[in-house]
């Protein structure tokens, strides 16, 4: 049975991933750490953990196979670095860091030491982009997220949420990226406005945005193709123009959130290539945190 550590118990990763880690308890041997000890004391008795750590020299000497970091953005870097060190597979919540020299840096020592960094980009798993991923013939894309009235710093806005949208438009593009324009708006105190990609492969124009400002808090995919069209709202729901036959396809009540975002079939992806020593580079994370720096690289004020 393969270890891993899970470094970090804030509200994500007791949201979306700790069901999931209990789920695979007879596959996976998890060593859970935190420096809330009464945080660990209530998770111990509610879900019977046995493996519990609070003093992170511990934790980084165990015998571990991989690393599964939750902490807070500013201490990826370092979390993954040491996790490298101890020659540990690692997943990290995205972003791997907002400083695209130490993004390099890190993916390219994972592949040096033969070892995984695996970013969390769940909406590459998310069934329904599953599906608009197998459209042929794309012609173009609009992606879109839209908040209401958040106020966040700018870069760590764009490298939070953005970065979602742009990851989501590399898996769904077919080729390679040939052209790209980036422009981003910041407001007088910092916080992002709302932010554009343009994106063009030889076959393909892809547009994605971000609004901080917006009346809704959504998310859409919208691909023209050839012979299709497909218009997705919030991971749960497409509506198909096929030969001029309109259908829907959406997800069941009963679905469990975790399935219809992707979490599920990434952690079991993860694991997945831990057996099977997948070592392969993450290029597309790197391009998702390259573009992503040309967009902080372009802000401006509003």
């Amino acid at each position: 049975m393969i270890k891993i550590g899970i470094l970090g118990l804030g509200s994500i990763a007791t949201k979306a991933y700790l069901p999931l880690y209990l789920e695979l308890n007879d596959q996976v041997e998890f060593h859970y750490f935190t420096r809330n000890k009464e945080k660990l004391k209530t998770y111990e008795n509610k879900y019977n953990l046995t493996h519990t750590y609070s003093n992170m020299d511990d934790f980084f000497n165990l015998d571990l196979d991989a690393c599964m970091i939750h902490t807070p953005t500013e201490t990826h870097a370092k979390y993954i670095e040491q996790a490298l060190d101890n020659h540990w597979h690692v997943f990290v919540d995205k972003p791997i860091s907002q400083n695209y020299e130490e993004v390099e840096k890190l993916i390219q020592k994972a592949y040096d030491m033969n070892l995984i960094l695996f970013t969390g980009f769940n909406r590459r798993y998310a069934p329904m982009n599953q599906k608009l991923s197998e459209m042929d013939h794309k012609t173009m894309m609009v992606l879109q997220k839209n908040r209401e009235l958040v106020k966040q710093d700018a870069t760590f806005a764009i490298f939070d949420m953005m970065i979602h949208m742009m990851d989501t438009s590399l898996f769904l593009l077919e080729d390679d990226v040939v052209s790209h324009e980036m422009k981003a708006f910041k407001d007088s105190e910092g916080n992002l406005s709302h932010a554009l990609a343009y994106l063009r492969t030889n076959s393909t124009t892809c547009i994605t945005s971000i609004n901080m400002n917006a009346g809704a808090r959504t998310e859409t995919v919208e691909i023209m193709a050839k012979d299709a069209y497909a218009y997705s709202e919030n991971l749960n729901k497409i509506s198909w123009k096929i030969n001029n036959k309109d259908s829907t396809e959406q997800f069941g009540d009963w679905t469990p959130t975790l399935v219809k975002r992707g979490f599920d079939a990434m952690i079991k992806d993860f694991i997945k290539k831990i057996k099977e020593d997948d070592y392969s580079k993450q290029e597309h994370a790197l391009k998702s945190h390259y573009y992503c720096k040309l967009l902080v690289d372009s802000l401006e004020e509003a």
